[in-house]
């Protein structure tokens, strides 16, 4: 299963970065990773669709996911100087990696076997 291995490869880098002293770039490039695969997928699926209605909280998804985006680029760029936004993506990762075990039960439970 591929999310099987997402987990795997999310903590292997987790414990990777915790063990070399570089948690905080592994987490920056991690979200940076997530969040532009959840933009590509949703601007993939919103252009596929013939007719397509933007809810509000794919609204708010998709900014969180910007913000994100932005907030990691930019702990890249300052090499971690500023605390708050080293916290900010340690929360974030934790978050994905939350809801990636969520969805993962969430499969198991009602035998999904395919994510697409």
């Amino acid at each position: 299963m591929v999310l099987v291995l997402l987990i795997i490869i999310q903590l292997a880098l987790f414990i990777i970065g915790k063990k070399f002293g570089k948690l905080a770039t592994v987490v920056s490039i991690l979200n940076i990773l997530v969040a532009v695969a959840i933009v590509a997928y949703w601007l993939l699926k919103y252009f596929q669709a013939t007719m397509h209605y933007v809810e509000l909280r794919e609204v708010v998804v998709l900014g969180v996911e910007i913000m994100l985006l932005a907030s990691a680029s930019y702990s890249l760029m300052v090499q971690h100087s500023n605390q708050a936004v080293k916290v900010t993506q340690y929360v974030f990762f934790g978050i994905h990696f939350l809801c990636s075990i969520l969805f993962l039960i969430f499969m198991l439970t009602f035998r999904i076997t395919k994510l697409f």
